[in-house]
C-alpha cells in the first residue's frame, strides 16, 4: 500500500486527486495540504510514502517545500503536479529534490503509475518535458548525467515514456547506476556474515518452552462447603473471610420469626391441653371417691338387710317351733315392732342421705354435661362422647327420682311400722291364740336385700362407665399432647436449621454472603471453609491446546524432578525483592473442566493441573513470608527444550497448513 499525501490550494483539484488514487487498491490518500507549509506539518505527522505537491501556493509554494521535505525527510518521495511546463520550473523542481513531474493534464492512468514509479525510486517526467530540457541547455550525453546527479535522486535512472533515440544513444547503463564503495562492500560481507551466524546459533541453542498459566493457592484438603438448610432472609452475619472457626461455630443466622411464631402456638395448645388433662384428673378423682362411697354404702345397706333377715328367720322359727309361747311371741313382736320401727327410722335417715350423696353426683354429672358441651362447640371431642355423659345424667336423674320415691316409701314403712306396733299391741290377745306366724316379713326382707344390691350394683356401673369415658378423654388428650410435642421437636430442628455453623475447623476461605437481609435459599452455598492444617498447593487451568506439553513428576522431593518443573510469582510478593517459587506437577484432571457459562463472560474448557511447590514460604533477607490461601500465582511450567530455528519452523508448518 502507498500512502500518499495531496498538496495543492485548490480544494476542487485536491478532491479530484484523491478519487481518482483511491479507485486503485494500492494507493491510499493518507491526508491532504493546501500550502507548503501544511505540507511539511502533514509530512511530519503522517510519513507518506509519495507527496504529490503543486508549485504555485500562497505562503510556501512548491520548490521551497520540496527542497524542505527532501532535506528533513529523505525517505518520502515527491511528485511534482503542475501546469506549467517550463524549462525553469522543471529543472527547479529537480534541483530542490523531486522525483518527478508530471502535468495536470496527464491521464489518470498515467498519474497513478507516476506515483508507482517514483515510490520505487524511479524518475519519473511527463511526455515531451525531456525535450524542453535538453535543447535549451545544449548538453552532451557526459552533461546529462551531471544532470540527473543535481537532481539528489535516491535512484539515479531515468524512465522515459515517450521515445527519445537520441538519449538512448548517449546514456550508457554503467553510466546511470551508482558507483560501490569498499565500505558498501564491507557493510554486505557484514551483513551476510551476521545472517549466517543467526542461523547457525538458532539451530544450536536451545531455549525453555514453557507454558505460562495463572494458577491459586489452595488447601490440599477437600474444602468444606457450608450450605444453608432453610430458605430465608440473612439476620446476622458473624464470620469473615480468612477468619479462623472451630467445629460448630456460628457462621450466620436466618430469620426465624415465624418458625417462633409457629413454636409458640404449638407450646400454647401443649399449654392448654395440659390444662383439660389437669381438670379431667381432677374429674376422675371426684368419679373413684363416689364409687368408693357407694361401694360402702351398697355393703352396709346389704349387710344391715341381711341382719335384718337372719333375725325375722330366727323369730319365725321360734315362733313356729313354739307355739305355746305366742303371747311371748306376740310380746316380743310387740318389740320387734318398735325395733323395726326405730331400724326404718335409721333406715330414713340413712335414704336421706343417699338422696343427698346421688343429688350431689347428679349435680357434678350435670357440670360434666355442660362442660362437655363447651368441647363440642370448639370440636375437642364427638357428640357420642356428649351423649354418653347426657344418657348418665339422665340415668342419675332416674336414680335420683326413685330414691326419693324410696324415701317416701320408707316414710310410708315408717308409719306401717307404727302401725304394725299398735296392730301387736292390738294382738296382743288374739296372738294367744295365734300359733303359726306369717313369712311376709321374710319374703319383705329378701326383696329389700336384692333392691339393695341391685341399686348398688346399677350406681356402681354408672361411675365406672363415667370413669372410662374420661380416661377415653384423658387418652385423646394425651396422644393431642405427644403430637404436639413431636411437632415441636421438629419446630426445633427446623429453627437449628436458621444457624448457620461450621462444619469442621479450619480458615475460612471464601463468604458469600455480603451484608444482612441478603436472600438465601436451601441449598445455596454460603461459605468454604478449609480444613486446618491442610497442605497447601497451587492449582492451575491449562488450555486444551497446551496440556500436551505439561508432565507430571512422580518423583519425590520436588527438587529431585527432572519433568514437571514450574516457576512461580506470587503476585503478593515481587519476585525481584523476593525471588521465585519452584515447584513440580503432581497431577492433571482426568478430564476436561467446563465451566457454566452465563451470558456476559465466555470461559474456555480447561484441564485442572496440581502443583506442589517446594516449599510454603519466600525468603527476603533473613526472614520468611508465608504461603497463604487465595494467593495469585504466575506459573511457568517447563514443557521441553527447543531450539529457536525448531520453533520457527514449527510455526511455519502451522501458518501454511503442512
Amino acid at each position: 500500500m502507498i500512502r500518499v499525501l495531496l498538496v495543492d490550494d485548490q480544494e476542487t483539484i485536491r478532491e479530484y486527486l484523491r478519487s481518482l488514487i483511491e479507485k486503485e487498491k494500492d494507493l491510499e490518500v493518507v491526508g491532504v495540504a493546501e500550502n507548503g507549509k501544511a505540507a511539511i506539518l502533514k509530512v511530519a505527522n503522517l510519513h507518506p510514502d509519495v507527496v504529490l505537491i503543486d508549485m504555485e501556493m500562497p505562503e510556501m509554494d512548491g520548490i521551497n517545500a520540496t527542497k524542505i521535505i527532501s532535506e528533513r525527510f529523505p525517505k518520502t518521495k515527491i511528485l511534482v503536479l503542475s501546469g506549467y511546463d517550463k524549462h525553469e520550473y522543471i529543472k527547479a523542481s529537480l534541483n530542490a529534490g523531486a522525483c518527478g513531474y508530471i502535468l495536470k493534464d496527464a491521464s489518470p492512468e498515467e498519474l497513478r503509475d507516476s506515483i508507482r514509479l517514483v515510490d520505487k525510486g524511479y524518475t519519473q517526467l511527463a511526455p515531451g518535458l525531456i525535450n524542453k530540457i535538453i535543447p535549451q541547455q545544449q548538453l552532451s550525453s557526459s552533461e546529462i548525467f551531471d544532470f540527473q546527479k543535481s537532481a539528489a535522486l535516491p535512484k539515479p535512472g531515468t524512465l522515459l515514456q515517450e521515445e527519445t533515440p537520441l538519449l538512448l544513444d548517449v546514456i550508457q547503463t554503467d553510466e546511470v547506476l551508482p558507483h560501490t564503495t569498499r565500505w558498501v562492500e564491507v557493510g554486505g560481507k557484514l551483513v551476510i556474515g551476521s545472517v549466517a551466524t543467526a542461523v547457525i546459533l538458532s539451530a544450536v541453542i536451545q531455549y525453555q518452552v514453557t507454558v505460562k498459566v495463572p494458577a491459586t493457592v489452595r488447601p490440599a484438603g477437600e474444602i468444606r462447603l457450608v450450605q444453608s438448610a432453610s430458605e430465608g432472609t440473612v439476620r446476622r452475619i458473624l464470620a469473615r473471610e480468612n477468619q479462623v472457626v472451630n467445629k460448630g461455630d456460628i457462621i450466620a443466622t436466618i430469620d426465624d420469626s415465624e418458625i417462633q411464631i409457629k413454636k409458640n402456638q404449638v407450646l400454647e395448645n401443649i399449654q392448654q391441653n395440659e390444662m383439660q388433662l389437669m381438670q379431667l384428673d381432677a374429674q376422675i378423682l371426684t368419679v373413684d371417691r363416689q364409687i368408693s362411697a357407694e361401694a360402702e354404702r351398697n355393703k352396709k345397706a346389704i349387710a344391715g338387710a341381711t341382719a335384718e333377715l337372719q333375725r325375722t328367720e330366727r323369730e319365725y322359727q321360734q315362733t313356729k317351733v313354739s307355739s305355746s309361747g305366742q303371747l311371748n311371741e306376740v310380746k316380743a313382736n310387740i318389740k320387734i315392732a318398735q325395733d323395726e320401727l326405730q331400724k326404718a327410722e335409721f333406715d330414713l335417715k340413712s335414704m336421706q342421705a343417699n338422696v343427698k350423696a346421688t343429688e350431689a353426683a347428679w349435680k357434678a354429672t350435670k357440670l360434666k354435661r355442660d362442660y362437655y358441651l363447651s368441647l363440642v362447640k370448639s370440636g375437642s371431642i364427638s357428640n357420642n362422647q356428649l351423649e354418653e355423659v347426657q344418657l348418665a345424667l339422665e340415668q342419675q336423674e332416674q336414680t335420683l327420682l326413685s330414691q326419693k320415691a324410696t324415701l317416701e316409701a320408707q316414710k310410708q314403712v315408717i308409719k306401717r311400722q307404727q302401725q304394725a306396733v299398735a296392730a301387736a299391741n292390738s294382738k296382743y290377745k288374739p296372738a294367744v291364740a295365734a300359733i303359726n306366724p306369717s313369712n311376709a316379713v321374710l319374703t319383705v326382707v329378701e326383696a329389700k336385700i336384692a333392691q339393695e344390691r341391685a341399686a348398688g350394683e346399677g350406681s356402681l356401673a354408672r361411675l365406672k362407665q363415667e370413669k372410662n369415658g374420661l380416661l377415653q378423654l384423658k387418652i385423646e388428650i394425651n396422644n393431642i399432647i405427644d403430637n404436639g410435642k413431636k411437632e415441636l421437636k421438629q419446630i426445633d430442628k427446623q429453627q437449628q436449621a436458621t444457624i448457620i455453623r461450621s462444619p469442621d475447623k479450619g480458615t475460612i476461605l471464601r463468604l458469600e454472603l455480603r451484608n444482612p437481609q441478603q436472600l438465601v435459599s436451601a441449598g445455596d452455598v454460603i461459605a468454604q471453609v478449609a480444613p486446618s492444617e491442610a497442605p497447601l498447593v497451587i492449582k492451575a487451568n491449562v488450555s486444551v491446546e497446551d496440556i500436551g506439553n505439561v508432565k507430571v513428576c512422580k518423583v519425590q522431593p520436588v527438587t529431585a524432578c527432572q519433568e514437571g518443573k514450574v516457576q512461580m510469582r506470587v503476585s503478593a510478593y515481587p519476585y525481584p525483592d523476593y525471588g521465585i517459587l519452584a515447584g513440580a506437577v503432581r497431577s492433571i484432571s482426568a478430564d476436561v473442566i467446563t465451566p457454566q457459562n452465563n451470558a456476559m463472560t465466555r470461559t474456555a474448557p480447561s484441564y485442572e493441573v496440581t502443583i506442589e511447590p517446594e516449599k510454603l514460604y519466600l525468603e527476603k533477607g533473613d526472614r520468611s513470608y508465608p504461603i497463604q490461601p487465595g494467593m495469585e500465582v504466575k506459573a511457568e511450567i517447563i514443557a521441553q527444550k527447543e531450539s529457536f530455528l525448531t520453533f520457527m519452523t514449527r510455526k511455519v508448518r502451522l501458518l501454511t497448513n503442512l
